[in-house]
């Protein structure tokens, strides 16, 4: 299984390859890879997510020892992702592809926070937790927020969710 941080951690790096050597080749490899991941690895090309694995996208190996039980560490997956393809966006030159790229993200955002707020557990208003599945469409969207299970799969699927709205705030300015 490919999970989206795989293809994230390179595209800063050849964005700036691609400016320092002045090789358009590094850009058209980067463009490849997002448009794997868009294709492959989202739901109608709009919304990011994650392949479901072998055991319907709930890991097991290591995950007793060291988690407590069946965990979603590949939650925060998606948010490596979109971090560092924020950072590569923000060095594309302007044109089509950046405001597809800039939309793609735009609209996971906005998907997630309609679709993917988990109900909340706590009945405190400060506290807003999120789903791992940003569209909302995955039959186990409430069984991914269960408060009883261990908190480091609800907090994986935080970080990665504070990762897409802080892309978002950071892209929306560049349209």
């Amino acid at each position: 299984v490919t999970f989206t941080y795989n293809q994230g951690v390179i595209l800063p790096a050849l964005a700036m390859l691609a400016n320092r050597t002045a090789n358009q080749t590094y850009m058209d490899i980067a463009y490849r890879t997002v448009d794997g991941v868009i294709s492959f690895m989202s739901y109608n090309g709009s919304v990011l997510h994650e392949p479901e694995g072998p055991e319907n996208g709930t890991e097991t190996e290591g995950c007793d020892e060291f988690w407590g039980g069946p965990c979603r560490r590949w939650a925060v997956f998606k948010g490596i992702f979109i971090r560092n393809f924020a950072d590569f966006v923000a060095q594309m030159p302007k044109g089509e592809r950046k405001t597809k790229y800039i939309n793609f993200v735009l609209s996971s955002a906005e998907s997630a926070w309609d679709h993917a707020q988990c109900p909340n557990i706590t009945k405190s208003k400060e506290t807003i937790d999120f789903s791992y599945d940003w569209s909302g469409k995955r039959a186990d969207l409430v069984a991914s927020c269960n408060g009883s299970l261990e908190m480091t799969n609800l907090m994986g699927q935080d970080i990665a969710a504070l990762d897409l709205f802080n892309a978002a705030e950071r892209l929306s300015v560049l349209l």
